[in-house]
């Protein structure tokens, strides 16, 4: 009677501790992959925005993609100083600590050029929707890879003080003199451990 109680009890704590575990890590955005999308390419995934300086180079793929259907194509504007990006608003606590990862590749035929830039950045909100501050991940640039996937990430960045939102996303920079190419993104993920 005395191993069927230890046994019961090691079962139950390991279920525990791994559903435990699975909700610690669980994805915070809806749609990460983006296959819930409108039937019109250029309009963004269920759940995300899309914005942009000046024209939207920013449509929902199939050509080429992560572990679902589609994916995001980013182009560049080929003016300069201008930005575009895909990003998602999500509620988040003050104090606690999140880990913003996506899967990105250059476009083979089209890669990156000039001084186009990407870079993924939270801007963390207070309740009156004011941004109290920023944080980023390291610019990259022409050198991603036109062969396989790569995974960057913003990692264990902490919300401030009085954020209540943030808005997480990947940004295209055209830079001081346009940019050209483009890049595919999927998998998108935010997690707080």
């Amino acid at each position: 009677m005395r191993m069927l109680l230890i046994t019961a009890w090691v079962v139950v704590f390991g279920v525990a501790r791994a559903g435990a575990q699975e909700l610690a890590t669980a994805n915070l955005l809806a749609n990460p992959s983006f296959e819930d999308a409108p039937g019109d390419p250029k309009e963004p995934p269920y759940k995300w925005e899309y914005y942009s300086s000046s024209k939207k180079g920013l449509t929902v793929t199939s050509e080429q993609h992560g572990q679902g259907e589609k994916c995001i194509y980013m182009k560049a504007q080929e003016m300069a100083n201008q930005y575009q990006g895909i990003i998602q608003n999500i509620e988040v606590g003050a104090g606690q600590t999140y880990t913003m990862c996506a899967s990105v590749i250059n476009d083979k035929v089209h890669p990156l050029g000039g001084t186009a830039k990407v870079q993924m950045m939270v801007e963390w909100r207070n309740q009156a929707g004011r941004e109290i501050s920023r944080s980023a991940a390291p610019l990259m640039d022409y050198t991603l890879s036109r062969l396989r996937w790569e995974s960057p990430c913003l990692r264990k960045v902490v919300a401030p003080e009085g954020a209540v939102r943030g808005i997480f996303g990947l940004h295209l920079l055209d830079g001081d003199k346009g940019g050209k190419g483009g890049l595919f993104i999927d998998d998108f993920s935010v997690t707080s451990p």
